[in-house]
């Protein structure tokens, strides 16, 4: 008996390693292809207005700007909606409490104060 329930308990625990491991994968595949579409849509050098243009065109929801995030005006930052939900084990860390540094979920454009794109990811 208590060796069909240590069985049991080693079964369960690596299904969930195994689940929470997949989510992990899926989420940052995910994340790579939404950032390969923006990458091919707008590139470095692009007016950062233009490109929010073109990404809507495209289905993208914009979450922020493009606008100052800093009170000196130094640059212009845009972030996509990418629409990816957090994995389970970021779930699990926010529900208990751990602080952590979420992988990212959504892209972030970078543009000089002139309005042109420097960075992408």
């Amino acid at each position: 008996m208590l060796r069909k329930l240590t069985l049991f308990f080693v079964f369960l625990l690596t299904l969930v390693v195994g689940v929470i491991v997949l989510d992990g994968f899926n989420r940052d595949s995910k994340y790579q292809q939404k950032l390969d579409i923006v990458k091919s849509e707008i590139k470095i050098g692009d007016n950062i207005f233009e490109a929010k243009i073109k990404l809507q065109k495209n289905g993208f929801k914009i979450k922020y700007g493009p606008d100052h995030p800093t009170t000196d005006k130094a640059y212009y930052l845009m972030l996509i909606d990418f629409g990816i939900q957090p994995s389970v084990w970021e779930k699990f860390k926010y529900t208990v409490g751990i602080d952590f540094n979420g992988r990212p979920r959504s892209g972030k454009v970078k543009a000089s104060a002139l309005g042109k794109i420097v960075d992408i990811r």
